[in-house]
């Protein structure tokens, strides 16, 4: 990522680029397997629903071939425990896929606001597309590794009867495996957006406050993926609540879920939370310099007797008056107010939900 680094610092000149060719254009590092999945769905309209689905369907299939073929349970029936289970790697999945596309589209609306050379461009959206093939691994790798400790951590309540419980294990593999490696890389594109994001921010030029459009270009990113990373961890605890029960690995990847939802819908935006509100302070000290410049001429003015003299002044007053007002609502959250509550509804309502529930039925106990 140290390049990265040194193209934030360096813009409008590119970073050095390694030989690998994509479209005919010398790309900055080799995409990983998930990447190129990516940009294969993304070439191909409907593809990526279909494929979202059709992963859904092949776990389920798997999963209730087995125990039907094994005697777990009887044929023509459906495993309350297995199918909660199956949704987790068609979900990260599809929402890489949003992600991905909502992410190139806000580099389209901010990019005016970089200042940097249209060349410059494709470098940026290559990135944001793709992750490098080693940390991609990596993470396949860690999500693995957690999918096998989340398994081995099952209570018996999902497990079912010990008898027999090796098929179960077979049923529940590749939902489970793929669920955790899929997620694993989506936490990992995650945190790579979040990097983006903010080294745009804070490479940018050319922002314009009375511009609205690019400043709030990446909210539709982040808050995106601030629900689904939320939305996820609450399925888990509604839905598939059997299997957290006494599971440490899936309830500290539902922990670093929630955390990592919130950390992505704030932290990229940060920087450029701070830049806005010093340019809106020095916008709001120019307008004031010169109300106070006229207020003193108009003084002098009155003082002088030149009553008629002031009344030019009074609309350049006026003017600078209705400025002032109008920096003064300027935003500096780079993200709508509506946006904003979104979010917060979106994250608090199910735990006060719960929490009002679990009041109640308490007073209904005693």
């Amino acid at each position: 990522m140290s390049d990265l680094t040194s193209v934030v610092a360096d813009l409008p000149a590119a970073p050095p680029a390694a030989s690998v060719e994509v479209a005919g254009a010398s790309a900055p590092f080799r995409p990983g397997p998930v990447s190129r999945l990516l940009a294969w769905l993304a070439g191909r309209p409907g593809a990526g629903l279909a494929f979202v689905l059709g992963s859904f369907v092949a776990f389920l299939v798997w999963g209730t071939a087995v125990e039907w073929l094994s005697g777990r349970i009887p044929p023509g029936t459906l495993d309350p425990n297995l199918v909660p289970g199956l949704g987790y790697a068609p979900y990260s999945l599809g929402a890489l896929i949003l992600g991905r596309r909502i992410g190139l589209r806000a580099l389209d609306d901010f990019w005016p606001a970089t200042g940097w050379p249209e060349s410059a461009r494709p470098e940026w959206a290559y990135r944001l597309a793709n992750a490098p093939a080693r940390s991609e691994w990596a993470a396949l790798a860690i999500g693995f590794l957690g999918g096998v400790a989340a398994l081995a951590s099952a209570p018996p309540t999902v497990l079912g009867p010990e008898p027999g419980r090796v098929f179960t294990y077979i049923a529940f593999i590749p939902g489970y495996f793929a669920g955790y490696t899929i997620s694993g890389v989506a936490f990992l594109w995650a945190a790579r957006w979040i990097y983006l994001v903010a080294g745009i921010h804070r490479g940018a030029r050319a922002i314009d406050p009375f511009d609205r459009t690019p400043i709030y270009a990446f909210s539709r990113l982040t808050v995106f993926l601030g629900i689904a990373f939320v939305f996820l961890a609450y399925y888990s605890f509604t839905v598939n609540v059997q299997n957290q029960i006494g599971n440490v690995p899936s309830l500290t990847f539902i922990g670093a879920t929630i955390v990592l939802g919130i950390v992505t819908f704030i932290a990229p935006l940060w920087g450029i939370h701070g830049r806005l509100v010093t340019e809106k302070d020095r916008l709001a000290l120019d307008v004031e310099r010169r109300v106070n410049r006229l207020a003193t001429e108009i003084y002098g003015r009155i003082d002088a007797g030149s009553f008629e003299a002031t009344t030019p002044l009074n609309g350049s007053l006026a003017g600078l008056i209705t400025l002032r007002d109008r920096i003064a609502h300027l935003p500096t959250w780079p993200w709508p107010p509506n946006v904003l509550r979104g979010f917060l509804t979106a994250l608090l309502l199910p735990i006060a939900v719960f929490v009002a529930g679990h009041v109640i039925t308490t007073l209904i106990g005693t």
